[in-house]
């Protein structure tokens, strides 16, 4: 009884603390970021007019890359107790409703709002989309997608922000959009006067779905195909307000909470809509662990990863002969609980007992292979005779001999490189409460990091400023417990490190790198696990690098799961936010959840 109280007394205070939690801190995800949107409605032929079926299912399928439109339909279908049956490409039955001989009855396959140029089993729907099966009474025409009327031009079109001049009339094609300052993109809402005109935006040379958020250009081309008739196109011409100007750059006002969640929503979501059969394999490391991390990959994509690695380790017997590697497919592995002792029998700790392959390639090769034997506390294999055995104790003094003067790290050990300086905290961290010679470094890497902070909240490399520069301080940070959004040593005139990844940032697109183009995946990821990392800090998981909350399927019992084990890393006793999904399953009765206590240092 005593025993039954005291776990009442632990689960109630830990439901108190929840509630307490400042709402406004939590990521608002997207929770439809990676499903298609199913519609069924049947609104023209009524039951008293002899309908078998009549009303609406409206759901959010999880994407199943490869799926034709046919499987989302017959999922949404089975979910509500209906049926669903196709002859050759064509809908014969669905929910109780059969096609007519007649031309007159039968069901309309829309995509986007637009009829579909193909049938169900030719289309594949990808992450966004909304399709749709719409019963029609009257040949097309009681819903809006008659064959008989010919017009191929907007009913609707409306911005969600600026000032549209002129005001949209169907037969104008030219228009001009004044936009207020710091307007990153803008989103329409488009109506075809038919919906046998398919709608698509044009910008700077890349085509989005009406519904999409569209970055900023010189000027957006809305064009209406439909068959049978000529492309229409409206043109909009930008005008935007410029900002603060220092030199040729212009500075955006600091990002707010909201813009920055939002921003951190964004690319997860362009990460995880990255996420292919073809793209989740070896190679791609840093974005596969990337989607693991934010929690967006599915079990399937997990095993197809693994699946080429397994066949890269047969094809080769080892993989490209450098420590980074290898570290970096440890960590991937780690994220997404597959054990790297034993991939199809191969150890890919081992070649990492020997010191000198991993410092061969210099200190950023030391720091990735720490942090990836820390990632889940592994042990060190024994060195083959004649090999120099790796410690974790030779590779903390290898780091810490690489320091530069004044604090921080450099590829050339000269003078402290922003990017170099984060990656040696991030490595470091665990070691900050045990190792007084590592917490003075961190101490020092992080001063330098705070002198080395621009104006506008940016970082610089090697006299360039970049997002993944800003992207490897915000993952260091947070490794430390530090908030990057209220600590004032990282706050420049109000701008925070945030901004150095925003003055980057195209919504909808990802992150721009050097030439000023879109760069995915390597300044896209990297400013995405930023994001992720922050995500983690606010929410109480451990940090980015810290995989000892990931459980391999067969070993992920609730009453196992707990959060922060690793006694390494830095603590001052601040407890931090209590995760969502960790309450549910305290609330369940499923076990009592070991909050990790963070330092802020």
């Amino acid at each position: 009884m005593k025993n039954a109280k005291k776990t009442f007394a632990v689960l109630f205070a830990a439901i108190m603390v929840f509630m307490t939690i400042n709402v406004s801190l939590m990521p608002k995800a997207d929770e439809h970021a990676n499903q298609v949107h199913v519609i069924i409605k049947n609104e023209t032929y009524s039951a008293a007019e002899g309908a078998a079926w009549e009303g609406t299912i409206d759901t959010w399928i999880d994407v199943n890359s490869g799926s034709s439109a046919y499987y989302y339909m017959e999922k949404a279908v089975t979910e509500a107790d209906q049926t669903i049956a196709q002859d050759g490409n064509g809908i014969v039955y669905l929910c109780g409703l059969t096609v007519a001989d007649s031309w007159t009855q039968y069901w309309c396959f829309f995509t986007n709002d637009a009829m579909a140029p193909v049938g169900l089993k030719d289309y594949i729907p990808v992450a966004g989309d909304i399709i749709s099966m719409e019963w029609t009474n009257d040949g097309g025409s009681d819903v809006n997608a008659d064959w008989q009327e010919t017009s191929n031009q907007l009913s609707t079109l409306i911005v969600n922000t600026g000032t549209l001049e002129p005001a949209f009339s169907p037969d104008v094609t030219e228009y001009t959009l004044k936009l207020e300052s710091d307007v990153e993109g803008i989103a329409f809402s488009l109506k075809a006067a038919n919906r046998n005109s398919a709608v698509s935006i044009v910008a700077d040379g890349v085509t989005y779905r009406a519904s999409d958020t569209i970055p900023i250009g010189d000027n957006i081309s809305i064009k209406l195909t439909r068959y049978g008739a000529d492309d229409k196109t409206y043109t909009v011409s930008m005008e935007e307000a410029k900002t603060e100007s220092e030199g040729d750059d212009i500075k955006k006002a600091p990002a707010t909470k909201d813009e920055i969640m939002a921003m951190g929503a964004d690319l997860t979501g362009i990460v995880s809509k990255s996420i292919t059969a073809e793209a989740c394999v070896y190679g791609n490391e840093w974005t596969v662990m990337t989607a693991a991390r934010a929690g967006v990959l599915t079990d399937e994509m997990k095993n197809v990863y693994y699946e080429s690695l397994v066949k890269e380790l047969s094809d080769y017997s080892d993989l490209d002969g450098k420590a980074v590697t290898y570290a970096k497919v440890i960590l991937t592995l780690s994220a997404i609980g597959k054990n790297p002792e034993n991939v199809n029998g191969v150890n890919l700790l081992k070649p990492l007992s020997d010191m000198d392959f991993v410092v061969e390639a210099g200190v950023n090769s030391t720091m990735y292979v720490l942090l990836a034997l820390d990632s889940k506390d592994y042990n060190i294999p024994t060195a083959e005779a004649g090999k120099t055995q790796t410690t974790r104790e030779a590779l903390v003094a290898e780091i810490l001999s690489h320091e530069v003067t004044g604090g921080g790290w450099d590829w050339s050990d000269a003078a402290a490189d922003t990017d170099m300086t984060a990656i040696g905290i991030q490595s470091l961290t665990p070691y900050y409460n045990i190792n007084a010679e590592a917490k003075a470094a961190v101490d020092r890497g992080l001063a330098v990091l705070s002198d080395m902070q621009n104006a506008d909240g940016s970082f610089s490399s090697y006299g360039s400023k970049n997002a993944c520069s800003a992207a490897q301080v915000i993952t260091a940070l947070t490794g430390m417990g530090i908030n990057p959004l209220t600590d004032d040593r990282f706050i420049k005139d109000g701008y925070t490190a945030f901004d150095g990844i925003n003055a980057f940032y195209v919504s909808g697109q990802g992150i721009k790198g050097y030439g000023d183009v879109i760069d995915f995946p390597f300044s896209t990821i990297q400013s995405a696990y930023a994001f992720v990392a922050y995500d983690r800090l606010l929410n109480g998981k451990t940090a980015l690098y810290d995989m000892t909350d990931v459980h391999a399927a067969e070993d992920k019992k609730a009453e196992e799961i707990v959060e922060g084990k690793n006694d390494k890393s830095p603590n001052t006793g601040d407890e931090a936010p209590i995760d969502f999904v960790v309450m549910l399953i305290m609330a369940s009765g499923l076990g009592i959840i070991t909050q990790k206590r963070r330092s802020r240092v």
